[in-house]
C-alpha cells in the first residue's frame, strides 16, 4: 500500500466554465473507485456568497485564505480532496502546489477551458446568489492566468473545452493513485505568495 498522503486534484477555471459540475462528477467517480473520503473545498462548502467573496482584493485574499486552510486541513491519509475554485491566479496554484509537495501528496489539474461566450451565458443563467455579477465575471475572466504543463504546479495537466466533453477518468487516477507523491524540501514548505506576478525563484 501507498504511504503517502492522499491526493490533492485541482480544478481551474474562468468563473461559469463547469468547475463544480465536474468536481461533483470526479466526486461520484473516485467515491465508487477507491475506499477513502472525498472531498469538495469550494465556496460554498465554506458559505462563501462568490459575489461577495471576489468582489475586491481583500476579499479576495481571505476567500484564497480559506480554501487554503480548508485543504490542508483535509488533506491526510485518509482523504482524497478537490479543491473546485476559480484557482485562477498561478501564485495561489503554487502555494497549493507547495502544500501538496511538502506532504508528499500527489497534485494534478484539471482546467476546464471552457469558451468565454459559454460560460458568460451559464453564469446569466444562473440565480443571483450563486453566480457572479457581469461586470465581476468579466474582470475575473480577463485576470484569468492560464495553466501551463510545463509548470510543475500545473502539471499533470488535464484540459476539458467543452461541457459536454468527457472527462479522462482513468488517466486523472493514474496520476493521483498510481505514483508516488513528490518529495517535500525546503523550497516547498507551505508558504503564502502575495504578488500575482511572483518570480518563483526557488522552484529548481
Amino acid at each position: 500500500p501507498h504511504v503517502y498522503n492522499m491526493p490533492l486534484l485541482l480544478i481551474t477555471g474562468i468563473p461559469c466554465s463547469g468547475k463544480t459540475t465536474r468536481a461533483n462528477d470526479l466526486l461520484e467517480y473516485f467515491s465508487k473507485k477507491c475506499s477513502k473520503s472525498v472531498h469538495i473545498i469550494n465556496e460554498e462548502s465554506l458559505h462563501i456568497i462568490k459575489s461577495q467573496g471576489y468582489k475586491d482584493s481583500a476579499s479576495e485574499k481571505m476567500t484564497r485564505g480559506a480554501i487554503k486552510a480548508a485543504v490542508e486541513r483535509y488533506l491526510t491519509a485518509d482523504n482524497l480532496v478537490i479543491c473546485d475554485s476559480l484557482n485562477y491566479i498561478k501564485g495561489f496554484r503554487y502555494e497549493l502546489y507547495c502544500l501538496a509537495r511538502a506532504m508528499g501528496t500527489p497534485l494534478s489539474c484539471v482546467w476546464c477551458n471552457t469558451g468565454q461566450e459559454i460560460a458568460h451565458e451559464a453564469n446569466e443563467a444562473r440565480p443571483e446568489e450563486q453566480g457572479f455579477p457581469a461586470k465581476l465575471s468579466e474582470e475575473l475572466t480577463f485576470r484569468y492566468e492560464p495553466p501551463n504543463p510545463r509548470n510543475r504546479w500545473d502539471s499533470p495537466l488535464f484540459t476539458v473545452t467543452h461541457p459536454e466533453q468527457p472527462l479522462p477518468y482513468e488517466e486523472i487516477y493514474a496520476s493521483l493513485f498510481e505514483k508516488a507523491g513528490p518529495r517535500p524540501n525546503m523550497a516547498t514548505e507551505p508558504q503564502r505568495v502575495s504578488d500575482t506576478n511572483f518570480v518563483f525563484e526557488l522552484e529548481q
